[in-house]
């Protein structure tokens, strides 16, 4: 993913919305990707319902983005778990969606 961020920020303004990052991350990219992490809560209940509801895992990133401002052109979407709130910032903003996955879910 970073490769790919790298690429296109040499030529757009990425927001990359993420977990658990830390202070370095912002020495990885340069100034063209904004970078917004948030901090996982790990209780038990939490870590349960993450395994049990997988795909719901990042919904929350749906508000925070919206929150966020700013016109999006597009939503990437690099796993399962992303693709519900992806899904829903790209219909509200009518930005494409681009879903690359490299897993395969059996649900």
């Amino acid at each position: 993913m970073i490769k790919v961020i790298n690429s296109l920020s040499k030529e757009h303004k990425i927001n990359l919305f993420y977990l658990d990052g830390s202070d370095a991350d912002e020495n990885i990219f340069n100034s063209n990707v904004s970078l917004f992490s948030f901090i996982s809560k790990d209780s038990l209940l939490n870590k349960i319902k993450r395994h049990s509801f997988f795909w719901t895992e990042h919904n929350f990133l749906y508000k925070k983005a919206l929150l966020h401002g700013g016109k999006i052109d597009f939503v990437w979407c690099n796993d399962l778990p992303t693709l519900h709130p992806g899904a829903k910032i790209a219909k509200q903003t009518g930005a494409k969606l681009i879903y690359d996955t490299h897993e395969i879910y059996l649900l």
